[in-house]
């Protein structure tokens, strides 16, 4: 799981961890298991480019922690009102689902593979 930040993608550590992964990944059964990505990119504000990114990454729709509103962005903080609290809580609840299930396929493939 990569949480996108401006600052993360200016982080060389970061961009190296993630194609590392990305590398390791393709060695033992691949990126994408039975349509389900390996990687959850989660998005905590807006940025501005994905460049640096392993192409993969970028094609990921993600996670978006964040609204925009009146033209600027506001991460999903329960500080902003109750609704936000809400909103990031649904999107929590929305990434360990999809978490989960890939968990589950991660097990039955690696059991079919046995």
């Amino acid at each position: 799981m990569s949480v996108l930040t401006p600052r993360y993608l200016k982080s060389d550590w970061c961009i190296k961890e993630l194609r590392e992964f990305c590398e390791r990944a393709e060695q033992s059964g691949g990126l994408v298991v039975n349509n389900k990505a390996r990687i959850f990119k989660v998005l905590k504000t807006p940025v501005d480019t994905q460049e640096s990114l392993p192409s993969v990454v970028k094609e990921l729709l993600g996670y978006e922690f964040f609204t925009i509103e009146d033209g600027a962005p506001l991460e999903l903080d329960p500080a902003y009102g109750e609704k936000f609290g809400q909103d990031y809580n649904r999107k929590v609840v929305k990434l360990a689902w999809d978490v989960a299930q890939l968990l589950k396929t991660l097990g039955t493939v690696n059991k079919d593979r046995s």
